[in-house]
């Protein structure tokens, strides 16, 4: 049922019997919520449902899958709830989504007080990482720091910033951003400051392994905005429950609300 009033388009579902669905609702194999207290549709939202969050396309369709918003990425599982700490996909490759406010790792991260590097598309690095010149390993995704390590039979130093003080000879190196792999014969030993954004920074200022954490923006404080998401509903079956297996982030259109805002929890 669609009833416009003011400008204001609003949708209900009405069941065999007359009478006005609420909550949950499956529709041509498509799971929809309507809102206990007045039975609208929610759209084009993020919503707080029994204490998860999941997201809501214009169309009202509960979306799954990985999500864009203001550069920004999320993961929905099948159940459509968003997920936090770390993630593995079919492929192996690990991301990590922030317990705070779901945003997927990219550039360096500190989590339970070791630094890990992630490629722009959220991919856990692990071997050598080379950024700007300067070479630095993470051993199975954790940064190595202040120690001299063998490595294939071969000892290097790492300064306190997570630095190689040592020459690296031809090995199979990361390369920061677009986690692209190449085989490097170059020589390390810079004493250079590399930066990566941080993610859920405030403002565009880099950080360093080694320097001040910088705390992460709680969910809504962004605001609304222009968003992206992949197409919904595509692995749901039998109601929310399940597990999805994307791997990496994809793009369509839509439009959002950030976590945390107030006005998005069903009535």
């Amino acid at each position: 049922l669609k009833l416009t009033e003011s400008n204001t388009t609003r949708w209900y579902y009405l069941k065999a019997d007359g009478s006005m669905a609420t909550g949950w609702r499956k529709i041509n194999d498509k799971w929809y919520y309507f809102q206990p207290g007045d039975g609208t549709l929610l759209m084009g939202t993020w919503a707080k449902i029994d204490n998860s969050w999941y997201r809501f396309e214009t169309n009202g369709v509960m979306q799954t899958g990985w999500y864009a918003q203001d550069g920004s990425y999320y993961y929905l599982n099948a159940s459509g709830v968003m997920q936090t700490g770390w993630k593995t996909d079919t492929a192996g490759h690990k991301y990590y989504l922030d317990p705070s406010n779901g945003k997927m790792a990219q550039g360096w991260k500190q989590i339970d007080s070791s630094w890990y590097y992630f490629t722009d598309n959220g991919k856990m690095v692990s071997g050598w990482l080379e950024l700007n010149g300067a070479y630095y390993y993470l051993d199975n995704g954790k940064m190595i720091a202040g120690k001299t390590v063998s490595i294939g039979g071969t000892n290097y130093s790492f300064g306190s910033n997570g630095v190689c003080t040592s020459s690296v000879g031809n090995v199979s190196v990361t390369h920061g951003g677009s986690g692209s792999t190449t085989s490097s014969g170059a020589s390390s030993g810079s004493s250079n400051a590399v930066t990566a954004t941080q993610p859920g920074s405030t403002s565009s200022s880099n950080v360093t392994p080694g320097s001040t954490t910088v705390s992460t923006v709680e969910p809504g404080a962004a605001g609304n905005g222009t968003t992206t998401s992949t197409e919904p509903g595509s692995s749901t079956s039998g109601g929310p429950g399940g597990v999805a297996q994307n791997e990496g982030p994809t793009q369509s259109n839509g439009v959002s609300t950030a976590p945390g805002s107030t006005t998005s929890s069903p009535a």
